[in-house]
């Protein structure tokens, strides 16, 4: 929070130790990140959002999604109820 990540309700967030996310990014509730994560910058994760070693673009938007070993392309909205790869 404290480098410009937003989290403006922490229940249910879990970020792990080697999450990296970007300035201006928003992570909502019941968020999970976890493994070799990394989120850019001014993108919106979550509600109920579940990273596994992803990397995320700039400006990239996800919602009640579940991904694992994925690329997120910049400007990218993933739409709700997505699972993308082994989850």
């Amino acid at each position: 929070m404290l480098a410009g990540v937003e989290i403006p309700c922490t229940d249910g967030v879990l970020i792990g130790p080697d999450v990296s996310i970007g300035r201006s990014t928003r992570i909502l509730p019941n968020t999970i990140l976890r493994g070799n994560t990394a989120v850019g910058a001014d993108c919106t994760i979550g509600p109920s959002v579940v990273l596994t070693d992803c990397t995320v673009g700039d400006g990239a938007s996800l919602c009640f999604a579940s991904c694992e070993r994925t690329n997120i392309s910049a400007s990218q909205a993933v739409v709700p109820f997505t699972v993308i790869g082994n989850s």
